[in-house]
């Protein structure tokens, strides 16, 4: 117990100035939006998202629910009160043997087939990653797959294609916070 509460008081001490730093600068989001820190020591991620963003709770009984997976719901941005699409974070323990084009299409592979499509090599502070924006009929889908140090991540939107450009640049703040919370003795939770 006591090692918890000291890793967790060592993850605060080390956001803390992060997040001073930004409020020091005074710089401003481009998209303006509350936000809020949310920090998973079990699957070892910490992002910003926006305040208005929900948990998905999926019962463990439910063929949908995954261990290794948050999800949560969007609303609208016009009309808060429907919600229309998904933001989901997977973290799995890192695999060497898998590629970033292998974590890509193993995730793509479950959900409808995209239309359109682009892959683009991008490297946040996390790790390189693949980054691939694709529509299907009505959806749009932004992926992301990133080879942490210690696990492998995708981080997924999933939107109406006719107002996705309005949450593009949000998303795009969103995975540029995302930090892979490393375990202190380099053993996987």
């Amino acid at each position: 117990m006591y090692r918890r509460l000291r890793f967790f008081l060592l993850l605060l001490v080390t956001l803390l100035p992060l997040c001073a730093c930004s409020m020091i600068s005074g710089k401003q989001s481009s998209s303006d939006f509350n936000e809020q820190l949310y920090v998973d020591a079990r699957l070892n991620f910490a992002i910003k998202h926006p305040l208005d963003w929900r948990q998905q709770q999926v019962p463990v009984s439910q063929p949908e629910y995954r261990a290794d997976t948050v999800t949560w719901v969007i609303k609208d941005l016009q009309q808060q009160s429907t919600v229309v699409g998904t933001f989901l974070i997977r973290s799995t323990v890192a695999d060497k043997q898998k590629l970033l084009p292998d974590l890509l299409s193993e995730f793509l592979s479950t959900r409808p087939e995209l239309k359109t499509g682009r892959v683009t090599e991008v490297t946040y502070p996390a790790g390189p990653a693949l980054k691939m924006l694709g529509h299907d009929l009505d959806r749009g889908r932004l992926t992301i797959a990133l080879k942490g140090q210690q696990r492998d991540f995708i981080i997924s939107l999933n939107y109406p294609s006719d107002r996705f450009d309005d949450l593009l640049p949000i998303f795009e703040e969103i995975a540029d916070s995302f930090v892979e919370i490393l375990s202190p003795n380099g053993k996987q939770n």
